[in-house]
């Protein structure tokens, strides 16, 4: 397994709601998974480890994200419209892998 860490962002928890803010008061967190059933190639390992990193470092998202063949796990940090451009990114890199 790979694990990729960027830099992360302070967060507190607001005692009225149940959302996540952070100093710039718009980020939110994202917890994810996604263990596609035929795994990730072995060989494209390393260019799906750079897509992460390319796409977090562009869109200035925090967190870690562990890269296997099994699939990846992900905790990541930013602002909702740029967690939601990464989804995008994310599911296109997916359907290119297989």
């Amino acid at each position: 397994a790979i694990y990729i860490t960027l830099e992360t962002h302070q967060v507190t928890m607001s005692a009225t709601t149940n959302i996540l803010d952070c100093e710039t008061g718009n980020s939110m967190i994202a917890l994810y998974y996604c263990y596609p059933q035929k795994g990730i190639p072995a060989e494209k390992i390393a260019n799906h480890t750079d897509f992460h990193k390319d796409a977090c470092q562009s869109l200035k998202l925090g967190g870690r994200i562990r890269v296997s063949e099994e699939g990846i796990n992900g905790v990541l940090s930013g602002a909702k419209d740029d967690l939601m451009a990464y989804e995008e990114r994310l599911r296109r890199e997916l359907n290119v892998l297989h």
